[in-house]
């Protein structure tokens, strides 16, 4: 046999590396995903190198820390896929794995995981899954079953927990798994309606979800059935509405009654909704039934999913997606497509009135990560959006390898012949270009060669300079782009004189012998110019130092003409170099492939000695060492075998062993065996490595006998056993404990555990009631069973029965004028036996007397009627059970019966208690359940004020109800409740915000007028509307006109100067405020304003009278009024000691005061004149200013 190393970078050399394949490189990047108590979850990566041949499957092992022995987990045909779950591991162990790739050349190296990795049980938190029906209302019909079913996760397995209206489901039939749970109510009734709370936990977390079920069923009895008047010939029957209606009254559905219509009110309707709505009318005469079939129409549900991508490139991807299973009630118009990178949150329009449930979405860019959504559009709106999964925006394929070997086969004056070999990868993709390109020595850059597409390999470089040197380079190119350039070709001189030739191609091997190697080759691609005249082939003896090898030619000197050749006088097992050359006319041309020829053989035996360790009753463990000799070949396996020494037949035990050691399993207990290992590689199989004789015997024994063994707990159907561990457990670890028991009426004993035990208490069921019974404990090893103890006495299966405890927590909820509540709990012990019932006992004085029937009662409340008023009385409760009534239990204190008051109280919900918020338009409907004795009145109240009257106000004996229909701005406010009856009184609020337009501006003013303007002042609405004011609206009319026109729309000040105005003209103004709700109520002035000048100051200003607290002041009209009517005169004070003046009317005792008149007219005021002189106040008048003269 031989071995071939080929080291060359010629053409050759990739033509024989494909020939020859190895087996593939580890597997890439080994990981534990996930474990559970006995399993483990691997995945992997392919190799990065297949060896030259397709990867066949995959071989795991695992290796428990603390041993060196790795065990096979996966067939024995290789696993295909990347991911497996290792079975049969230990809870709590650690180990390492290890996976190997294979292919036909045999199994590769392997990759470990990199730590050692914790087998246990991994806690996920609980989750759940809604069906789209369960998010919404669920509504069945009466008679009908409810069926919830609720896909269901987490580890360990949650466990689920079912209420309605925070209380169990008595009626539900449940099922639940680990990956699901169903309730199911059969024949549902009206009381079956509500809220279904679904509750599941576990160690890592809590997951609840609320389900709504409403059940239409026929209305309740009529209530409080009564004659009110009667006659000789008739009676008068009066009675109220069932409580149960088939559609009650809510927040959402509001059904209205009077003698000669009906209402029925659905708000804020979803699809749901929609159906048959029966009504039904009846007299004295009969019924009559009318059916409104009612759909109601709403924006689409999200597409069905899932939405898959596909064909993703670097720049774009297609996206298909089914219909929605709800169109709304209208027509699929087209749907949306958009798109986001998931490291942003912002969604970017991509299409919209799209007909066609797919869509190819360009322009990505690349390495981007994408998230898709797709949303449904019908005359009412988008629907819910339909997301995918994230995707990468990349190529499946890559840019291919560089070419190789670029050679120069002919060359001329002006051209030369390029050849090259295709890449070993295209990339994925075929390669759909060479550019070839080349540089002169004496330049420094690289030129293109062609200008269309080559796809051979092989161009002719034409318009060479005569006497320049070039080189040339390849690069492929595929639809990703460019290759990297191959290594460039030698410098070739463009004339036409001749070159030596070229190396050889496709050098081989024909045929060896122990002394002979046969050769053989092809012409070389490149002859020179010249024909050629013969090959030469040399020979040498490799050294470590390539100087001192010496190269013998082994052909004629001349050369051979033909392209084979057979080396004889060869030594066996020597190692050889072989050189094969071209000669032509110019001489000897560069060496074809240098081949290393070595004679390989099989290995020699394995170094003993074969050692057998960790003997058991049927397994053993050998090691050994590998060979010395190898036989120039890697040692592929081992091949271990046995026999018994009494027998003389070898049987396998394993034929490929990778490793030096190896566990022999299923042996026979008390044989003596041999054991032989042999070394295989590729040529053969080595001679035996054999260990001495061994006997396959246990080195433990049986354990002791357990002591101690009591019984306990006996009942009619099981005792508890419990034991203490024997002193020997037989130097192997007790694995469980055989119980055993023996009925006093039979003859054998029958063994009572089927699993493992090893606690030291066990309890045993299945008993016969009245039956006596003896039991006796094992321990048992991994020897076998033990001595068991001595059997214990026996013991008679019976129930100890005792009289029960006393009840507790006896109460009075409750009394009246004739009578009394009670309450009270199980009794903690029942003494054995189940409760029969419960008898209460009451004593008006010392006497006590039942009042419960004879057998008592099963409930654990009850009313004692026929009781005198204002009487004290005393009140027990026993429990009674099969044995006899047991102790009693005293309610606390004397109980007198008489009505009892309770203050009143308001169940505010805690929606109510933050700021409520409506829109203009809608109704209002504030619910507030009550309670009290006696019934309290209540009064509504906003802001404290009385309510409009298009408020609706509701009261029961159990709740109130506001409701305000049409709310607007004005509605806003804190309405406040009052309850008060003979107990107390009790007040809560909600404040209520409506979102409207804002009121109309406050206090619009007239600051200053002249001949050509008008500047206003205001202040900010009293309300806002539940919005921020965005700006104010300024506008003007002639007093003339009927219209306004707009001065400004955006202004954001509180006052606006109106210019230009005609002088002379009269104008209103109006300002409007506006939010984002719209415009609001304007604020006009009440007379219109004339656009004039200033009045002149009033004349002769003097002071009439005063007194201790007035003055009386006088004044003439100004000379000129600025051409408008003096409309309002204006005083001002100044105190003593002051520079200015205020406006004011009032002023204190002893104050020396300066008064002046300042004049206002439409145009505005003008500077005031003041009094000549400080007046003292000297007499007592009235308390006011005297304005009669002016």
């Amino acid at each position: 046999m031989l071995r071939i190393d080929l080291q060359c970078d010629t053409c050759a050399q990739s033509r024989l590396l494909g020939v020859l394949a190895d087996v593939p490189g580890p597997p890439v990047n080994p990981r534990v995903t996930d474990t559970t108590k006995t399993t483990a979850t691997l995945n992997w990566g392919k190799p990065l190198d297949n060896g030259g041949l397709d990867v066949t499957g995959y071989v795991i092992e695992h290796r428990k820390e603390g041993t060196e022995d790795w065990v096979k987990d996966t067939p024995s045909s290789a696993l295909r896929i990347t991911e497996f779950v290792v079975p049969g591991l230990e809870n709590a162990s650690k180990y390492h794995f290890r996976i190997s790739a294979v292919n036909a050349k045999g199994t590769g190296d392997p990759a470990e995981t990199a730590d050692l990795v914790e087998v246990a049980e991994r806690a996920a938190e609980p989750d759940l899954e809604l069906d789209m029906e369960l998010r919404r209302t669920l509504v069945v019909r009466a008679g009908c079953s409810i069926r919830l079913f609720v896909p269901i996760k987490g580890r360990p397995t949650p466990t689920v927990t079912w209420t309605k209206e925070n209380g169990p489901v008595p009626r539900a039939v449940i099922d639940s798994t680990e990956s699901f749970t169903m309730l199911i109510v059969p024949e549902s009734a009206r009381i079956d309606g509500g809220k279904y709370e679904l509750t599941l936990e576990n160690a890592a977390g809590k997951k609840t979800a609320n389900i709504h079920v409403r059940v239409l069923d026929s209305p309740g009895p009529p209530l409080n059935l009564k004659a009110v008047h009667i006659d000789q010939e008739s009676i008068a029957l009066q009675w109220e509405t069932p409580l149960i209606d088939e559609v009650e009254n809510t927040l959402k559905l509001d059904v209205k009654f009077n003698e000669m219509a009906t209402t029925l009110s659905n708000k804020d309707s979803v699809r749901s909704d929609g159906g048959e709505f029966v009504l039904t009318a009846a007299n004295v005469g009969g019924i009559s039934k009318h059916i409104f079939r009612v759909k109601v129409l709403d924006r689409p549900g999200p597409p069905f999913g899932p939405l898959r991508v596909s064909n993703v490139t670097a720049d774009n991807c297609l996206l298909t997606w089914a219909p929605p299973l709800d169109d709304g009630g209208g027509k699929i118009e087209g749907y949306v497509v958009e798109k986001r990178e998931s490291s942003r949150l912002v969604w970017t329009h991509v299409a919209s009135d799209l007909q066609a449930t797919e869509y190819k979405v360009t322009k990505l860019l690349q390495g981007n990560e994408y998230i898709f959504r797709v949303m449904a559009v019908n005359r009412f709106g988008s629907g819910e959006p339909l997301e995918s999964e994230p995707i990468l925006a990349e190529n499946p394929y890559k840019v291919p390898d560089a070419p190789e070997n670029p050679q120069v086969t002919a060359v001329t004056k002006d051209s030369m012949v390029v050849v090259w070999q295709a890449p070993k990868s295209d990339g994925g993709t075929p390669i759909t270009n060479y550019n070839i390109e080349r540089k002169d020595r004496a330049g420094h850059r690289w030129v293109k060669c062609n200008k269309r597409k080559v796809q051979d390999l092989q161009f002719k470089a034409t318009s060479l300079i005569v006497g320049h040197e070039y080189e040339f380079r390849i690069i492929a190119e595929n639809a990703a782009g460019l290759s990297a350039p191959s290594l460039s070709s030698p410098f070739y001189k463009a004339t036409d004189t001749l070159y030596k030739p070229g190396p050889p191609c496709n050098p081989r091997i024909l045929d060896t012998t122990k002394s002979s190697i046969t050769v053989a080759w092809n012409k070389p691609a490149y002859d020179g110019g010249s024909d050629i005249t013969g090959y030469l082939v040399e020979k040498c003896i490799p050294s470590d130092k390539e100087e001192e090898e010496e190269w013998t030619i082994v052909t004629p000197k001349e050369g051979l003409l033909a392209t084979s050749f057979t080396i004889v006088n060869l030594t066996e097992g020597q190692e050889y170099k072989i050189n094969i050359s071209a000669v032509n006319g110019e001489g000897i041309g560069e060496p074809a492939v240098q081949v290393n020829v070595v004679v390989l053989d099989k290995p020699g035996e394995p170094q003993g000695p074969l050692t057998v360790t960790d003997i058991t009753k049927d397994q053993c463990c050998l090691s050994w060492k590998a060979p010395i000799q190898d036989g120039g070949s890697k040692i592929s396996h081992y091949s271990v075998e046995r026999r018994e020494t009494s027998r003389l037949i070898w049987t396998i035990v394993d034929p490929k062993v990778l490793n030096t050691c190896h566990k022999v399993t299923k042996l026979l207990e008390g044989n003596e065996y041999i054991f032989r290992v042999h070394a295989i590689n590729e040529f053969g199989s080595s001679a035996p490595l054999v260990s001495e004789p061994v006997i396959i015997k246990d080195p433990y024994t049986a354990p002791g006998s357990p002591k101690g063994l009591e019984i306990a707990d006996v009942k009619k159907d099981s005792m508890v056993l419990t034991w203490e561990a024997p002193n020997e457990d037989g130097g192997s670890p007790i694995t469980t404990y055989v119980i055993e028991k023996h009925d006093k009426e039979g003859v054998r004993w029958i063994r009572c555990n089927r699993q493992a035990v090893l606690d030291l208490t066990f309890k045993v069921t299945g008993l016969l009631e009245s039956h006596s019974y003896e039991f006796r404990v094992a321990a048992e090893n991994s020897v076998g069973v033990g001595e068991p103890t001595s059997p214990t006495v026996y013991y008679k299966a019976l129930d100890p029965v005792f009289r029960p405890g006393p009840p507790q927590n006896p109460r009075v909820i409750d009394t009246t004028k004739s009578s009394v509540f009670l309450s009270w709990s199980k009794p903690l012990f029942d003494g054995g036996s189940e409760i029969q019932g419960y008898i209460v006992e009451y004593a008006p004085a010392e006497d006590w007397l039942t009042c419960t029937p004879p057998t008592g009662v099963r409930k654990t409340k009850f009313e004692v009627l026929n009781l005198k008023e204002n009487q004290a009385y005393k009140f027990r409760v026993c429990a009674s059970n099969k044995v006899g009534i047991g102790e009693h239990a005293d309610v606390a204190g004397a109980v007198v019966t008489q009505d009892r008051a309770d203050e009143p109280d308001l169940d505010i919900d805690p929606e109510l208690r933050k700021i409520v918020t409506i829109k203009a338009g809608l109704s209002l409907r504030l619910f507030i359940p009550i309670k009290g004795r006696p019934t309290p009145s209540i009064k509504w109240d906003k802001d404290d004020a009385p309510l409009q009257e298009k408020a609706q106000v509701e009261v029961t004996s159990s709740y109130t109800a506001l409701v305000i229909d049409q709310m607007n701005r004005a509605d806003s406010g804190k309405y406040t409740i009052t309850a008060e009856n003979s107990s107390g009184t009790k007040s809560a609020f909600v404040v209520v915000r409506v979102l409207d337009t804002p009121s109309a501006p406050g206090k619009l003013t007239v600051k200053e007028i002249t001949s050509q303007s008008v500047t206003l002042a205001w202040e900010v609405p009293l309300l806002d509307g539940g919005s921020k004011i965005k700006n104010y609206i300024v506008e003007k009319r002639e007093s003339t006109r009927k219209t306004y026109a707009a001065v400004v729309t955006n202004c954001h000040a509180l006052s606006w100067k109106i210019e230009p105005l005609q002088e002379g003209c009269s104008y209103y103004f109006r300002v409007l405020a506006e939010n984002a709700y719209g415009i609001g109520l304007p604020a006009v002035t009440v007379d219109p304003l004339k656009v004039s000048e200033v009045p002149q100051a009033p004349r002769s200003l003097t002071v009439t009278d005063q007194t201790n607290t007035s003055i009386s002041l006088a004044w003439e009209s100004p000379e000129y009024d600025g051409g408008s009517r003096v409309i309002q005169y204006l005083l001002e004070v100044q105190l003593k000691g002051q520079e200015k003046c205020q406006v004011t009317f009032h002023f204190t005792m002893r104050a020396n005061s300066l008064f002046n008149g300042p004049l206002l007219c439409h145009r505005g005021a003008k500077r005031p004149r003041e009094t000549r002189s400080r007046k003292r106040h000297k007499r007592q008048r009235d308390n006011c200013l005297d304005t009669s003269r002016v």
